[in-house]
């Protein structure tokens, strides 16, 4: 397992992935955000990365990312991303 100094970092995380949410993730790389993915089944997830690198190896992560994020100084972890308000 790599450690947390080696572990990929990432702009955004994304949980589903969906027609809908593949779509986002790539789109959201497509503008340079680096973004990490994730899904119920691990298929979607190898699917979604194979069509980053197919649509000029896009800044996308899975499997080997933590579920937290950092921004702006704050360490959000994968709860907050899905409380709703």
């Amino acid at each position: 397992m790599a450690s947390e100094a080696s572990a990929p970092t990432c702009d955004v995380g994304l949980y589903g992935l969906a027609v809908m949410g593949q779509n986002f993730a790539l789109n959201m790389a497509s503008k340079g955000f680096r973004v990490a993915v994730c899904n119920r089944s691990p298929e979607k997830v190898d699917t979604t990365i194979e069509r980053a690198k197919a649509e000029g190896d896009l800044p996308m992560e899975g499997h080997k990312v933590k579920p937290t994020a950092k921004g702006r100084g704050r360490t959000f972890t994968r709860e907050e991303f899905l409380q709703a308000d």
